[in-house]
């Protein structure tokens, strides 16, 4: 039986952006939260099958064929990877993703990238795909969203406050943890992701 995490996930890779910036926002969203990327490969890894296929299908609308395969010795680990030393210049220089002064690649929101409400909603969702996730509220209250990244974590907290919710933030085990454990909260954020099936469980 699938988790509510799952399900919730399941039901947002549904869903397809109808503007191209959204979709670069969304991407974005998704490397930055699952993805190890330098200049010439990008390495998405995830737990899940739907977000596998929704983060290939996105890929292709950016132009590019990610190769997509089990990963690990059994586990339930896949992964899609992108080598292409003239496609990531150019897709990292158009989701802002290297510091122009350094040519270093910055795991950070460049705020033009979610200026729009419409691709910060993207991001959100694409980041909460990658690195996210939401507990069955028959059990406990509780959506988080994780990341290694200590400014990551920072413009995260300030894009989900521009987009009007006000997530607590925790360290646990060398990784900054964003979290709402308040129903109503996670409803109305749910909501916004575009998970209505997932918010009218929740609610029900």
């Amino acid at each position: 039986m699938k988790s509510f995490s799952r399900l919730t996930k399941g039901e947002l890779c549904k869903t397809e952006n109808t503007k191209a910036c959204c979709d670069r926002a969304e991407h974005a969203g998704m490397l930055l939260f699952g993805a190890a990327v330098n200049r010439s490969a990008v390495r998405f890894v995830t737990e899940n099958q739907d977000v596998l296929s929704a983060y290939a299908a996105l890929s292709r609308r950016l132009g590019m064929e990610p190769a997509v395969y089990r990963n690990g010795d059994g586990a339930a680990r896949y992964a899609a990877e992108i080598q292409d030393a003239v496609m990531i210049p150019r897709l990292l220089n158009e989701l802002k993703l290297i510091d122009p002064s350094t040519g270093v690649i910055r795991y950070r929101i460049d705020p033009a990238l979610v200026r729009e409400d419409c691709c910060r909603r993207a991001f959100i969702k694409g980041a909460f795909l990658s690195g996210g996730t939401v507990i069955d509220p028959r059990k406990n209250y509780n959506l988080e969203l994780v990341t290694p990244y200590l400014g990551l974590s920072r413009d995260m907290c300030q894009a989900l406050d521009d987009a009007g919710f006000v997530f607590k933030s925790v360290v646990r085990k060398s990784k900054y943890v964003l979290y709402l454990k308040n129903s109503e909260a996670i409803s109305d954020f749910l909501t916004y992701m575009g998970a209505f099936q997932a918010q009218m469980e929740l609610l029900n």
